[in-house]
């Protein structure tokens, strides 16, 4: 249509005095007040981003006693795992024996919704995490120095994330329509992600 650009139908970053409102890690406030929403709803397999009601919807239902609702004190606002793009899908309780319940992770979720959240680690304040439909824990991308291949892992950058997502979706490895990434959640249940980092 004329005059039409992808651009012109891009949303505002969210407003930083709705972010204040909650304990989030310096990365996760930067990126959410900066990052222009796209014009399409699915950015992966079930994975949307936050409109500022949805935002609002999700933050406002986590428990009282969560350490992303003030007053929290933190000594490290990066320890605080954050939802940054979001599933619409939510975890069920219990949710299961290879879930992020017994592995520990379900305690940083979200009011237990499943996306890709920061990882509760200082050094590694962009290294990010997902949490797929079932409560699962994966280790997508998770990189381990060629060079020294018993040296420490590092969970991937929200950055490299993004980039592989985007070849997915340019290698047709995704189905993509008009809202976006068509393709369910499940197809991280279903295909093997973890990837290792190679020069």
């Amino acid at each position: 249509m004329p005059g039409y650009t992808v651009e012109s139908r891009r949303e505002n970053p969210l407003p930083t005095n709705i972010l204040d409102q909650y304990t989030l890690s310096p990365f996760t406030k930067a990126f959410l007040s900066r990052a222009r929403l796209p014009s399409f709803k699915y950015v992966a397999p079930g994975v949307t981003h936050f409109t500022l009601d949805f935002f609002y919807a999700v933050y406002s239902s986590e428990l009282r006693d969560s350490p992303r609702l003030p007053p929290h004190e933190d000594p490290d606002l990066n320890e605080v795992a954050t939802l940054i793009p979001p599933a619409e899908c939510s975890i069920p309780y219990p949710a299961g024996p290879d879930s992020a319940d017994s592995e520990g992770f379900a305690r940083f979720t979200v009011a237990r919704r499943a996306g890709l959240y920061t990882t509760p680690d200082a050094y590694c304040a962009d290294g990010v995490k997902l949490v797929d439909s079932v409560g699962s824990s994966r280790e997508i991308l998770r990189y381990r120095p060629p060079h020294c291949p018993w040296g420490p892992n590092r969970y991937p950058r929200l950055a490299d994330i993004l980039q592989k997502w985007a070849e997915l979706v340019q290698n047709k490895v995704w189905v993509v329509d008009h809202d976006g990434v068509k393709t369910s959640i499940d197809w991280f249940l279903e295909n093997d992600v973890t990837l290792e980092w190679s020069l």
